[in-house]
């Protein structure tokens, strides 16, 4: 500030000293100086509550701004800090319910794998079983056929114990 006067006096002092040009010319600068300073003080006087009113509301209104803004920030980062423990809870929970599915289908795949044997287990007594009956059958009706062919056939003297003896070897 000290530096700045000389300087501010070196730079307009040669203008007010050459403005006069010479001529002896009478002017109003000290009547127009004083209006001036006049016009600015009424101005300040009846503007300095409004333009002070609106700076300290807008200051208000920026600070309460700012004030939402870190309120919103907290809300904001605690929701993010939710969301993630949420999300860690939902892996936890995928990975239970990834496990419990393959060892739920490890169990049915051993269960179906189980009733498959079962079913050919059962399958196979069936035809075997089957097979003794058909078996059986099938004997049962070359013996008929054999003993109508040995009735039927008047040719042949057969007696009754020798029918018997020959089912008997047929059979055994």
């Amino acid at each position: 500030m000290k530096k700045i006067v000389p300087l501010f006096i070196l730079f307009f002092l040669p203008v007010v000293v050459f403005a006069s040009a010479g001529e002896d010319m009478q002017t109003d600068i000290v009547q127009r100086s004083f209006n001036f300073v006049l016009f600015v003080l009424i101005l300040y006087y009846l503007l300095a509550d409004k333009i002070k009113a609106y700076f300290k509301n807008r200051t208000n209104e920026i600070k309460n701004s700012f004030e939402n803004i870190e309120k919103l920030k907290k809300e904001n980062e605690e929701k993010l800090s939710d969301a993630r423990v949420e999300l860690e809870k939902a892996k936890i929970l995928s990975l239970k319910i990834v496990d419990e599915a393959t060892s739920s289908c490890d169990t049915i795949e051993k269960k179906i794998i189980q009733e498959a044997g079962e079913t050919i287990e059962n399958m196979s007594k069936k035809f075997d079983e089957s097979i003794s009956v058909q078996t059986t059958k099938a004997t049962k009706k070359v013996v008929d056929d054999f003993i109508t062919d040995l009735l039927a056939n008047k040719d042949i003297d057969i007696k009754t114990e020798d029918i018997t003896d020959i089912i008997l070897k047929k059979v055994a």
